[in-house]
Order: C-alpha cells, then structure tokens, then sequence
C-alpha cells in the first residue's frame, strides 16, 4: 500500500510539476541508491541518507524557485556542482555514518566488556587468594 502510493504521489508531481519533480530525483538519487544498494536486515535502507540529503537539498530548493521552477532552472540547479554537491555529500555522509557507527559502537562496547570481564576475574582470583579458597 505504501509504495502505490509514492507511486501515486510521484505520478501527480510528473503531472504537475515536472521541474520538480526532475529536481527531487536528481538531488535524491544517492538516496535511492543507498536504498537499493543497503539490504541490510532489521534496518530500514538509506534512512540516515536520506535525512542529510533532505537538509542539503534546502539550498537547491531555494536556488530553483528563484530561477523560476522550470525544467531548465531544475537542469541549471542539478548540473551546478556548488548547489547539488552539498546534497550528494550529505546524503553519502549519511549512508557512510549509518554503515560505520554500528560497527564503531560494537567495537567500543565490545572493548568495555572486556576490560569489565579483565577487572572482575582480577578481583575474583583476589578474593579466592584472600579466603583461601580453591578455583581462583
């Protein structure tokens, strides 16, 4: 249900706004990528990509609305590297983010409980050595 209606959605924008909708897809096409390329199970692909690419793709926006939001203001806004660039940039810095922190705060959890395991058997074969009692 959800995806007929993005295809909906997607079908009145070509309708409407085509401009518009040429601008969407070029500055969120990272994105799309990111989504079709990220499989990953239990995660939902592309979703920190896509929050970059949003707040990188303000600048873009108001760059097409002020040259008069036709299809060739949009091509004008796509192939300037100062305005689409930042929204390319955020979106691959949100999909780099999304696949190397789960990895870094598994290595920095993994890390603590083992200095945690180190300190616990220390204080154990301290106390056994302190009782006198066997298995430390």
């Amino acid at each position: 249900m959800k995806r007929q209606i993005i295809w909906l959605g997607a079908g009145v924008l070509l309708g409407l706004a085509p401009a518009a909708l040429l601008l969407l897809a070029g500055l969120f096409l990272p994105v799309w990528l990111a989504g079709v390329l990220d499989r990953a199970a239990g995660r939902q692909p592309g979703s920190a990509a896509l929050l970059f690419a949003a707040a990188g793709a303000i600048g873009p926006a108001m760059a097409f609305l002020r040259t008069g939001a036709s299809l060739g203001g949009a091509w004008t806004v796509l192939t300037d590297p100062t305005l689409a660039g930042p929204c390319w940039l955020g979106a691959g810095l949100g999909w780099s983010l999304d696949q190397l922190l789960p990895w870094a705060i598994s290595r920095m959890l993994h890390t603590q409980a083992r200095a945690r395991h180190a300190a616990l058997s220390a204080a154990r074969a301290r106390y056994c050595r302190q009782w006198q009692i066997d298995g430390g």
